[in-house]
């Protein structure tokens, strides 16, 4: 079964249970018709807390069995449209039994809907008797940190969906601790997705995951810094067909405030070092050639968060123009195909970005002539010129992207 459902099939499916785990403000002012509210952080502050950890299936059954879910329908969750909190619904319902998936897109997918009507009826699910199957095995397993600590020896395959930033220590959000377990990769969970929110097709995240040194047949544990993002992370390993996944769902700051725990800090294994490691390695230096640039004569800046941005600008005749474009084509192909799916706002977990424009002028000369009589000049005009055609280009990246930019360009 797929991990998550299009919002055109939950459209036309009437025998959905519907979770809504936005706020309760947004659930108020229209949710999907049916949809139960479910309040995610109280859920999240259980899953955090001694009585609550995930393996007490006594207090999540009592809790599922009060939002009266029983076991007799697929329930569908839906979040804001940013999946993590989707996500974390769907990975602690399905750890306990429930059949289960995420609404693609969340709740920006289904006013996308034609035809689709909010609803403000609140529902008051009546408390029912919940217990998960016997015999159960859950599609995401449950991993801890006892157990990880186990296998820090490279054996056991750690996806970090984290920003990268976080991931290299820079941004320690709320821990005393910052950096990423012993050979993790980095893939940010915002890279998993499509610019309209929903998941990524099953091959484009196979190719990802892949490109980031994950092999599909090896057990693979995600985490972020508290759980959302690794469950997510989880959900589209899943969706690309990925064997024995499993979530840390306590995550990163679970491990930090544990002193036997080893941080790597700085870039590692993960899904941008495992590019642009390759980029250095003398090893392939030999075998991947630098791209001589004729035209765009790059400037470099640094904000004061690390971040760097190369400018160029090229202004070329007519005949020139083509050789320009396809000098841009190189370069954005380069980071592309080096930083695949890692391109967007780098604030939002991107590696690189680029801003891209052009502009065409004509020139036209003008003779000037001053009458002594009238002591006036007159203006006359010679027809346009050959246009002048001038580009300019932006490139915007993470302290990785810049080095591995310079290695091959400069």
């Amino acid at each position: 079964m797929s991990t998550v459902m299009p919002a055109e099939l939950a459209w036309v499916s009437p025998h959905l249970y519907v979770l809504d785990v936005r706020d309760r403000s947004a659930y108020d002012t229209g949710h999907w018709p049916g949809a139960c509210f479910l309040d995610i952080k109280r859920w999240e502050t259980l899953a955090k807390s001694t009585e609550g950890t995930l393996e007490n299936a006594g207090v999540w059954e009592a809790a599922m069995g009060a939002l009266g879910i029983d076991g007799t329908r697929r329930v569908v969750v839906y979040d804001d449209g940013r999946m993590t909190e989707a996500a974390r619904t769907w990975f602690i319902l399905q750890w306990h039994g429930v059949d289960v998936q995420v609404l693609d897109g969340g709740w920006p997918a289904a006013l996308r809907l034609p035809g689709f009507t909010a609803s403000q009826a609140a529902q008051q699910p009546g408390p029912v008797r919940y217990q998960r199957p016997a015999g159960y095995t859950p599609t995401v397993g449950l991993a801890t940190r006892e157990a990880l600590k186990q296998q820090l020896d490279g054996s056991l395959q750690i996806l970090d969906a984290r920003t990268a930033a976080e991931h290299r220590g820079e941004d320690l959000r709320a821990n005393a601790r910052g950096g990423h377990l012993p050979h993790a990769r980095h893939v940010s969970h915002a890279s998993l997705l499509n610019d309209d929110g929903t998941l990524k097709t099953a091959e484009a995240l196979r190719e990802q995951l892949t490109s980031a040194g994950l092999a599909a047949d090896q057990p693979l544990v995600t985490h972020c810094d508290g759980g959302g993002r690794a469950a997510l992370a989880a959900l589209a390993a899943v969706h690309a067909g990925q064997r024995g996944v499993s979530a840390y769902y306590l995550s990163f700051s679970d491990w930090a405030r544990d002193e036997a725990c080893p941080v790597v800090q700085g870039l590692s294994q993960g899904y941008n070092s495992y590019h642009f490691d390759s980029l250095l390695c003398p090893l392939h230096m030999g075998q991947r050639q630098k791209m001589t640039l004729n035209y765009l004569d790059f400037e470099y800046s640094e904000s004061d968060d690390g971040a760097g941005t190369f400018d160029a600008m090229a202004s070329t005749s007519p005949q020139q123009v083509a050789l320009v474009h396809a000098e841009i084509a190189q370069v954005l192909g380069w980071a592309h195909t080096t930083f695949p799916g890692l391109r967007g706002p780098l604030d939002e977990g991107f590696e690189w970005d680029f801003n891209l424009q052009g502009m065409q002028e004509f020139t036209a000369f003008e003779t000037l002539t001053y009458n002594e009589d009238t002591q006036q000049l007159s203006v006359t005009a010679s027809p346009p010129g050959v246009p002048r055609h001038t580009v300019t280009l932006s490139v915007t990246g993470t302290p990785a992207f810049c080095m591995a930019f310079r290695q091959q360009f400069d």
